[in-house]
């Protein structure tokens, strides 16, 4: 671009700038003076609702399933919240096994893992899961709980924990 161009369009952008500045154009700042205490209480978030109570329901069991469960009540609704579960083949057994896992709704299955539980010497099988916030039917009991796959086997150790609280 030549010289004379960038020059002229220099000059007709500052001329621009001061005719809107003197026409009002321009924004303007306005100032306020100290903060009143109106104005800072209306600035302030609401407090938090209180969380509410939790509920920790758990089940270990050798050779049997291993089950828990919250017992219903009227006008009640459970919240599943977490859930953890864990087992493991014992002793001699050759071979691992697959398992079961439900939690329940009164009698409704709400959720099913199927794990399979590893011989001793491999470790243990270990589900850990928060943030579900699975709502159960008000009155109902809620139930997480190994069904198939370890019952009657004695070679099995198992655990279930449910966390949840109450929803009225």
């Amino acid at each position: 671009m030549p010289r004379k161009t960038v020059l002229l369009f220099t000059l007709l952008t500052l001329v621009a700038c001061l005719l809107s500045y003197q026409l009002g154009s321009a924004p303007s700042v306005l100032a306020k003076s100290h903060v009143t205490a109106q104005d800072a209480a209306a600035n302030v978030p609401p407090p938090l609702p209180a969380p509410p109570a939790e509920w920790v329901v758990f089940d270990y069991a050798s050779g049997t399933a291993a089950t828990t469960t919250k017992a219903g009540a009227a006008g009640v609704q459970h919240v599943a919240d977490c859930i953890s579960f864990s087992g493991v083949v014992t002793g001699n057994s050759p071979s691992a096994l697959t398992a079961t896992v439900e939690l329940l709704d009164g009698s409704t299955i709400i959720m099913r893992w199927d794990p399979g539980l590893p011989t001793r010497a491999a470790g243990n099988a270990q589900v850990n899961m928060c943030g579900l916030n699975v709502v159960g039917t008000v009155g109902n009991s809620m139930t997480l709980e190994f069904t198939s796959g370890t019952s009657g086997n004695s070679l099995t150790l198992e655990n279930v924990n449910l966390v949840g609280h109450d929803a009225t």
